[in-house]
């Protein structure tokens, strides 16, 4: 997903809250200075005397106003920072909503308590979702029957009405072409068509991922580059459907083999270790930190395993030469046993 970066109209917001609270010093610093005048007995005529009392007036008075019902001075403030958090893009697409006869389904903010803003519209069969999370805005859009919690964004939307483009749209982009595809989308989401619709929705979001996400980390990638480099030749690699499938990366040489693991997301990275004698036989890196460190400790974080295999290439090779192989198969299929025993 990719936003519009807001306009920073917030800063006149936070100016103005600025200077309520220098204003608020002001009077209780006037008030203080007020009192000592009346304690000394000072009857001169001061103009300061004269706007402190000027000023606390109004100030009651606005005070009585709330108090009394009269001014619903909350709403006034919630509707002042709507009008200051909304650029003119988010008032015409709320214009636009309406007038479409969409109702206004929920709102959060903006308020005195919260500047962010999720609005959603809709009329019983499609939902409009409006968001504000600073400094982005997204208009995004979602069956209200069959998945009223799976939202697509205008990008993909135009994607599927239109023609693929660029998955970063400003927020004045958003709204010219969600009133363009307003009415394709209504046609798309009747009964008849709706469940179609979310398949290639969906199949649009998972290629997309496929291009925003990478397949491999680039720790893995470094780990890869280093093993070529140490003469290691890739024998395997599967990645059938990328971030969305297991995958395995393999690298051997006479010696030992190295394989890289992942889980399809959330992923979970592994590495492992086999002598090449034994090619049956895969080690975790962790136990093979174990035998080098001298630690117990088996559990090791994903990015920590990569690093390890470089800083440690050396030591791992020594590992399994010939003279060493079977003392290390032993010793790590001891360590193997103990952790199938604790877990």
């Amino acid at each position: 997903m990719r936003y519009q970066p807001f306009n920073f109209r917030f800063i006149l917001l936070l100016l103005i809250v600025c200077l309520s609270l220098f204003f608020c010093v002001v009077v209780v610093l006037s008030l203080i200075v007020f009192v000592l005048h009346i304690l000394r007995g000072d009857r001169n005529d001061d103009p300061l005397v004269w706007f402190i009392i000027l000023a606390f007036f109004p100030t009651f008075f606005l005070i009585w106003l709330k108090e009394s019902g009269r001014w619903d001075i909350d709403r006034f403030i919630n509707r002042f920072l709507r009008n200051l958090a909304f650029p003119a893009e988010i008032r015409d697409i709320v214009s636009f909503l309406e007038q479409q006869g969409l109702i206004l389904y929920r709102q959060k903010g903006p308020n005195h308590k919260c500047l962010g803003v999720h609005m959603e519209y809709g009329n019983g069969n499609i939902k409009v979702r409006i968001v504000l999370e600073r400094p982005f805005w997204l208009i995004a859009v979602a069956d209200d029957v069959l998945r009223p919690d799976s939202w697509y964004d205008v990008a993909l939307l135009r994607d599927f009405a239109l023609s693929k483009g660029p998955d970063v749209l400003p927020l004045s982009a958003q709204v010219k072409i969600f009133k363009l595809i307003w009415r394709p989308l209504l046609e798309a989401f009747s009964s008849s068509k709706k469940q179609s619709t979310l398949t290639q929705l969906d199949q649009l979001n998972m290629e997309r991922m496929k291009r925003v996400i990478p397949t491999w980390s680039n720790a893995v990638m470094d780990l890869a580059a280093f093993l070529s480099e140490a003469g290691l030749v890739r024998r395997r690699y599967e990645a059938p459907n990328g971030v969305f499938s297991d995958r395995l990366m393999q690298y051997t040489d006479a010696v030992m083999g190295v394989r890289i693991t992942a889980s399809s997301l959330p992923t979970v990275w592994r590495v492992a270790i086999a002598d090449a004698s034994h090619p049956e036989n895969w080690y975790d890196i962790a136990l093979i930190r174990c035998l080098i460190e001298g630690t117990n400790d088996k559990r090791m974080p994903s990015l920590r395993r990569f690093e390890f295999v470089k800083e440690n290439w050396g030591q791992i090779r020594q590992l399994f030469c010939d003279s060493c192989r079977e003392t290390t198969h032993a010793r790590l299929k001891l360590l193997l046993a103990e952790k199938r025993d604790y877990e």
